[in-house]
């Protein structure tokens, strides 16, 4: 491993997940999205509040995905 290379990125990352998250903001990517239960499933598991978009946001397990797909676009 380059230890100079990975200090490089390490010192990056803070400016560039500012960056992301301020581009999040600005276009929320689960906007037009359907919330709530599946129709038909055998149950679901809630989180208390998941109907306010920044507590779906948090707790969607498709934002690792949606951040990883953003940060690789760019």
């Amino acid at each position: 491993m380059n230890l100079e290379l990975f200090l490089a990125d390490l010192e990056a990352k803070p400016a560039a997940l500012r960056e992301l998250a301020r581009a999040l903001d600005d276009d929320d990517p689960y906007g037009g999205l359907p919330g709530g239960d599946v129709p038909g499933a055998a149950g679901s598991i809630r989180y208390r509040g998941d109907d306010d978009p920044d507590v779906a946001r948090l707790t969607e397990t498709l934002v690792a995905e949606v951040v990883a797909a953003t940060w690789w676009a760019r």
